[in-house]
C-alpha cells in the first residue's frame, strides 16, 4: 500500500503515525527504502536464521532479526529525515499511556524507538516489555507495542492521541480495511512462505489502486509522473537465489516473514484544515 503511495503521490510534506509495523514502514517510506529492498533483505535475515528449522519459527529471535534489519536498510541520517515526520508511538506499561515521539536525537535514538514500539510481549526476545530512554520523554522502565490495546480495545486507535482529525488531512492505512483481505487477529504470528508474501504485497498494491479510483486519496498531491515499481517477478527470482544459497542438507523451503495484524477499525478521513496529509498506521 505504502509503496503505491510513494508510486503516484508526493508524500514530501506528509507526516506519519505509527505503532508496531506502522512505526517501522513510516521510517523506511521517509527514508525511501524500496519495498523490494526491505523484502529480500527480510527474508534473506530470517533463512539465514535458521526460522524453517525452528519448532517456534522467530519467536525469541525476530527482536535481533528486526533490529539488524533496520540497520543494514535505514541510512546514516535516517533520524533527521524522520524528525518532525514521523510519530512514533509505544505503550507504556502498566496503564499502556500511550506515548509519541517526533524527534530524534541521533540514528540510535530512532532505531531503539523504533524496536520499542513494534516490541510485542515475549515474541521478540522472550521479554514481556523493556526499557526505553528518550530524549523527550526521559527513561521509562517499561514499553511495549503501541498497538496492543486495538486489540481490546478498538476505539483506542495508537494514532487518536496524535492526529487531529478536524484540522488535518489524513488516511488510515490498516490492512484490516481491505474488504477483500481474509486475516485473523493472530496472523503476525505466523510464518508465510515467500509467494504467499509477495501475493500480501500485490494484494496491498492493488488496495491502493483501488481507494485511488474510488477517490478516497485526494487528500494527497499526485506525482507528475506517476509509476509503477512493484516488479514481484523480480523479487521472486531474487528470493529464490537467497534460498538456494542458504539451502542445507535437508533442503525445504524456508519461511519468510511475519504480518502485523491489528484489531477491526473502521478508519475516518477528513478534508478539512491546512498543511500536509497524515498517513496514519
Amino acid at each position: 500500500m505504502l509503496q503505491y503511495l510513494e508510486d503516484h503521490f508526493d508524500l514530501s510534506d506528509t507526516k506519519f503515525v505509527g505503532a508496531s509495523a506502522g512505526s517501522l514502514l513510516s521510517a523506511l517510506t521517509l527514508c525511501h527504502v524500496p519495498a523490494k529492498a526491505a523484502i529480500l533483505e527480510a527474508y534473506r535475515l530470517a533463512v539465514e536464521a535458521g526460522a524453517f528449522d525452528r519448532p517456534l519459527g522467530l519467536a525469541g529471535v525476530w527482536g535481533n532479526l528486526v533490529s539488524t534489519w533496520l540497520g543494514t536498510l535505514l541510512p546514516e541520517d535516517a533520524h533527521k529525515r524522520c524528525s518532525g515526520r514521523a510519530t512514533i508511538v509505544v505503550a507504556r506499561v502498566p496503564n499502556m499511556e500511550l506515548i509519541g515521539v517526533d524527534a530524534f536525537a541521533t540514528r540510535d535514538e530512532l532505531l531503539r524507538s523504533l524496536l520499542a514500539s513494534c516490541h510485542v510481549p515475549f515474541v521478540l526476545d522472550g521479554r514481556p516489555w523493556v526499557p526505553w530512554d528518550h530524549h523527550q520523554t526521559g527513561p521509562l522502565d517499561s514499553v511495549m507495542d503501541g498497538s496492543l490495546m486495538e486489540f481490546f480495545d478498538p476505539s483506542r486507535a495508537s494514532y487518536h492521541p496524535f492526529y487531529d482529525e478536524g484540522t488535518q488531512h489524513g488516511i488510515v492505512i490498516d490492512y484490516f480495511l481491505d474488504e477483500e483481505l481474509e486475516y485473523n487477529r493472530m496472523s503476525f504470528l505466523q510464518l508465510r512462505d515467500f509467494p504467499h508474501v509477495l501475493n500480501y504485497v500485490r494484494r496491498g498494491y492493488e488496495y491502493g489502486r483501488r481507494i485511488h479510483a474510488r477517490g478516497e486519496l485526494s487528500m494527497l498531491s499526485p506525482r507528475s509522473f506517476p509509476r509503477d515499481t512493484l516488479d514481484l517477478d523480480g523479487v521472486l527470482h531474487e528470493g529464490a537465489r537467497i534460498r538456494e544459497a542458504n539451502r542445507g542438507p535437508g533442503g525445504g523451503d524456508p519461511p519468510v516473514v511475519v504480518e502485523r495484524a491489528k484489531g477491526r477499525r473502521r478508519g475516518k478521513r477528513r478534508d478539512a484544515g491546512d498543511g500536509g496529509g497524515t498517513a496514519t498506521m
